[in-house]
């Protein structure tokens, strides 16, 4: 509960969900299968067993096309993976993978900051710089930005049960010609 803790505490709190949030989008097992490859990160050695399973994670829920709009955590912890071997271009394509998908996802906002510092593209930094989540010391600012995230949250939400809607419409119209799937 974040009862009781001051707005700060409660700041951090809800970061703290949300990261759980994003880990668990798959269910329990999921989230602790993504744990356990995490533990490994601190060891180069595992790097490329880690970028396997991670892969693998990514193939399993999010399909060949890798729509990482299903489950956007394993993207998002390869995408830092990428960046700690120094394959930078890599991983700056995954962040903005996962922030096309989820532009409110602060983990890829952070780090394609980082790895647009590493490749010295000082505009890239600077423009994913001022869509971050700025300092919990600026809580009106911390406020602006949430706001605008929900607002993108609930217009994409909202473009998707119109998309719903006519596929359900397209699926009635086929049933009334006879042509649908008995």
């Amino acid at each position: 509960q974040a009862s009781g803790l001051s707005e700060l505490g409660v700041q951090e709190y809800v970061t703290s969900q949300l990261w759980d949030l994003w880990y668990s989008e798959r269910g329990e097992a999921n989230k602790q299968t993504l744990m356990t490859i995490d533990k490994g990160l601190g060891n180069r050695q595992m790097w490329e067993a880690i970028e396997l399973r991670y892969r693998e994670l990514i193939d399993e829920h999010c399909g060949q096309e890798d729509d990482v709009r299903v489950w956007t955590e394993p993207a998002n912890r390869l995408a830092t993976l990428l960046f700690l071997m120094g394959r930078h271009a890599e991983s700056k394509t995954w962040c903005e993978r996962i922030l096309e998908s989820k532009p409110w996802h602060t983990g890829a906002l952070s780090g394609v900051v980082m790895v647009c510092t590493k490749m010295n593209d000082l505009e890239g930094a600077r423009a994913y710089g001022e869509l971050c989540l700025p300092p919990t010391s600026e809580i009106s600012e911390r406020k602006k930005w949430i706001e605008r995230n929900v607002d993108i949250a609930e217009a994409r939400l909202a473009a998707l049960e119109k998309e719903k809607a006519e596929v359900l419409r397209k699926n009635d119209d086929a049933g009334d010609s006879g042509t649908a799937w008995q």
